[in-house]
């Protein structure tokens, strides 16, 4: 009598609970990666954003001119700040333009020219802005600052993120 070869029911029950077991730590093992790689993007996006903030806000400062036919004054207080500086347009040439920069929420944003603000920084707790009137040895800061013809020498900036803070210091144009 001859038999036949095959797999016992229990046989297939081992090899199909295998074959699960090994499926499903592939899928962890994939979905903890895509978990890793999205959180790197978030990371790099929010590195992004601040510097390219920084950059855009150094160039704002740096062409900020005062006292000129269609300048606004220089206006600031310890959270808030509003002046007219020249900008480029997407025509490729620079125009005068009015920033406000504050804190919206749990955002520090930049409005130009009263559009849609731009988020500068994201999860914000806390913003304050001082500026520069002497510098040296004898170093003086003020809270907030208002003149259509002057500028203080330089805007320092504090974000605050949670446990995170950043510090930046922007000099103006002519007198820093």
């Amino acid at each position: 009598m001859m038999r036949r070869r095959g797999f016992t029911l229990v046989e297939l029950m081992v090899a199909l609970i295998l074959t699960a077991l090994v499926a499903l730590l592939a899928h962890r093992t994939f979905a903890v990666a895509v978990t890793g790689v999205r959180q790197l993007r978030e990371a790099r996006r929010q590195l992004d954003r601040a510097s390219n903030a920084g950059r855009w806000l150094g160039a704002a400062f740096l062409s900020l001119e005062l006292g000129q036919e269609g300048d606004g004054p220089f206006e600031g207080t310890h959270e808030e700040l509003r002046f007219t500086t020249w900008l480029p347009v997407p025509g490729g040439w620079l125009e005068r333009r009015t920033v406000r920069l504050r804190r919206r929420g749990a955002e520090f944003v930049a409005a130009v020219d009263g559009a849609t603000p731009v988020v500068l920084a994201q999860y914000v707790t806390d913003v304050s802005i001082d500026y520069l009137l002497e510098p040296g040895a004898n170093t003086r800061w003020a809270s907030a600052w208002s003149s259509p013809v002057s500028a203080p020498i330089a805007i320092r900036l504090r974000i605050r993120s949670g446990e995170r803070a950043d510090t930046a210091l922007y000099l103006i144009k002519g007198r820093g």
